[in-house]
C-alpha cells in the first residue's frame, strides 16, 4: 500500500454471488466504472441476471471487461447436470450469439470482442503518448515502472503487452515491436517486467 503511496488500503474484499451482488455483499448500484471478471460467467447459471447485476452498479458510460469460454454450438441440456463439466466451464458456455443477444436485452452495447495474440516473442517498447486524467505527466504501470510522458520507452514482455493492447487505455500508448533479440534493453530498472514469463493469452477478452 505505502509502496503505491497510499497511506491506507484503497481495496474491499466482499464475498457474495455474482446473481445478486447488491444483495449479498452490499455493493451500491451506479457507483463503478469498471468491472472486471475472469472465466467466471459460464460458471453461473443465471447468466442474464449477473449482467443485470453488473449493469445496475456501473455508472453511466462505466465497462465490463471479462474473458470468458464460448462454445460454437448449443450445449445439449443432459450436459448441464454434469458437475465436472460444469466446473470446468465447458457445459455452462454459451454460444456468442447469445451473449450478445443477452447483453443487449439488458442494457449494454453490443460486446467488443479481441481474441488477437501479440505473438512476437521479444515483446515491444511502450511509450506514454497521450495523457490521461490523473495520470497527465507519468503512468505507474507497477511498482517498479513508470512511463513518463514522452519519455524513453520502456520494455514490455509479449503477455504485458498483450494486457495493455485489450485495455481501454492502449491508445494513449504507443507499441514498438522488437524483431531482435540485440535490441532488447537492459532491464536492470525493470525488475517485474523481466520476472513475468513471456507466455501467451489464449482466452478470449471481452468488454461490454
Amino acid at each position: 500500500t505505502k509502496a503505491f503511496g497510499f497511506e491506507k488500503a484503497n481495496v474491499e474484499f466482499r464475498l457474495g454471488k455474482i446473481e445478486q451482488l447488491t444483495d449479498d455483499s452490499g455493493m451500491k448500484t451506479n457507483s463503478f466504472d469498471v468491472i472486471v471478471s475472469n472465466c467466471v460467467v459460464n460458471l453461473t447459471p443465471d447468466k442474464k441476471k449477473v449482467l443485470q447485476q453488473v449493469y445496475e452498479m456501473l455508472k453511466p458510460g462505466g465497462e465490463f471487461y471479462f474473458s470468458d469460454m464460448y462454445a460454437d454450438r448449443p450445449i445439449p441440456k443432459e450436459l448441464h447436470s454434469n458437475k465436472i463439466l460444469w466446473g470446468g466451464g465447458l457445459s455452462g458456455a454459451l454460444v456468442e450469439s447469445d451473449l450478445i443477444a443477452i447483453a443487449l436485452d439488458t442494457g449494454f452495447t453490443k460486446p467488443y470482442e479481441d481474441s488477437t495474440i501479440f505473438d512476437n516473442k521479444y515483446g515491444a517498447l511502450v511509450t506514454y503518448v497521450t495523457p490521461m486524467t490523473y495520470c497527465e505527466n507519468e503512468f505507474q504501470f507497477d511498482q517498479s515502472i513508470t512511463l513518463k510522458l514522452h519519455d524513453q520507452p520502456q520494455y514490455f514482455n509479449a503477455e504485458l503487452i498483450n494486457m495493455l493492447r485489450i485495455s481501454r487505455y492502449s491508445d494513449n500508448f504507443k507499441i514498438d515491436p522488437i524483431i531482435n533479440e540485440k535490441e532488447i534493453p537492459d532491464l536492470t530498472n525493470q525488475r517485474s517486467v523481466n520476472e513475468v514469463s513471456n507466455g501467451q493469452l489464449s482466452s478470449n477478452s471481452s468488454s461490454l
